[in-house]
C-alpha cells in the first residue's frame, strides 16, 4: 500500500511534470507539439539523434526516465510518451537531461534560450556546444526536363563561450572566431575548427592567454 507521504509527493511532481491530457492537472513544464513544419518536402531530420533514446530527466533533483531527443528546429528537448506522442519541455533552468554519456541543459542568454551541452570548463568559465537547423528550400523544376528537388534539413553546430561574465555565441565558423577574438588570430589560424576538439583547444588557450 502506498504511504500518504509518497502519494502526496507523486501528485505534486506529476502536477508540474506530466501533461494535462494525461492527468487533467494544469501544468507548465511542457507543451505538445502542435505546429509541425511540413517535412514531406524536405529530406533529413530536425532531430539531433536518428531515433528517440532512453535517457534520464532531472527536474529539481527528481529523476525519471523518458525517450528523449533534441529538436534543433524548435530548439527544445523533446520526448515520446508511452503512446508515441511527441512533447516538448518548456524552458527551465532546473531541467537537465542525460542521454548515455551526453548531458544537456537549458541556457538563457539575453532572454533567448538554448539547449546546450558543456564540453569544457576552467574555473567559472565554460564552453558549450549547441545545435540549430539549416533549412535549404525545395527547388522547383527550372525546365521541362529536370525534376524538382526536395528541400534539405541540416543540423549545424554553434559554440557558446562564457568568459569573464560574458557570452560569445558563434556558429561553427573560423571566420566568426577570428572576428570575435582578433588578438588570437595567430593561434586560430593553426586550426580548421571543423572539429569539436579544435574549439576546446582554443578555449583552453585563451584561458591561459586572456586578452579582453
Amino acid at each position: 500500500m502506498i504511504s500518504r507521504n509518497i502519494l502526496i509527493f507523486f501528485v505534486h511532481i506529476s502536477s508540474f511534470i506530466f501533461s494535462q491530457q494525461q492527468i487533467e492537472i494544469p501544468v507548465q513544464l511542457f507543451n505538445e507539439i502542435s505546429n509541425k513544419k511540413s517535412i514531406d518536402k524536405y529530406t533529413g531530420s530536425v532531430y539531433l539523434f536518428n531515433n528517440f533514446k532512453r535517457g534520464i530527466v532531472n527536474f529539481q533533483g527528481n529523476k525519471f526516465e523518458k525517450m528523449l531527443n533534441i529538436n534543433t528546429y524548435s530548439n527544445t528537448i523533446s520526448f515520446k510518451d508511452e503512446f508515441g506522442e511527441i512533447f516538448e519541455f518548456n524552458y527551465s533552468k532546473d531541467l537537465f537531461i542525460s542521454i548515455g554519456d551526453l548531458k544537456f541543459k537549458n541556457l538563457e542568454i539575453n532572454g533567448e534560450w538554448y539547449i546546450v551541452k558543456e564540453i569544457a570548463q576552467s574555473g567559472d568559465q565554460y564552453l558549450y556546444k549547441s545545435f540549430f537547423t539549416k533549412l535549404i528550400p525545395p527547388r522547383p523544376s527550372s525546365t521541362g526536363y529536370d525534376l524538382p528537388k526536395p528541400g534539405k534539413i541540416e543540423v549545424k553546430n554553434r559554440y557558446i563561450f562564457y568568459i569573464n561574465d560574458n557570452f560569445y555565441i558563434m556558429r561553427n565558423s573560423k571566420k566568426e572566431l577570428l572576428n570575435t577574438f582578433p588578438d588570437h588570430a595567430k593561434f586560430i589560424k593553426r586550426y580548421k575548427f571543423k572539429k569539436e576538439e579544435d574549439w576546446i583547444k582554443f578555449f583552453l588557450y585563451q584561458i591561459k592567454n586572456p586578452n579582453f
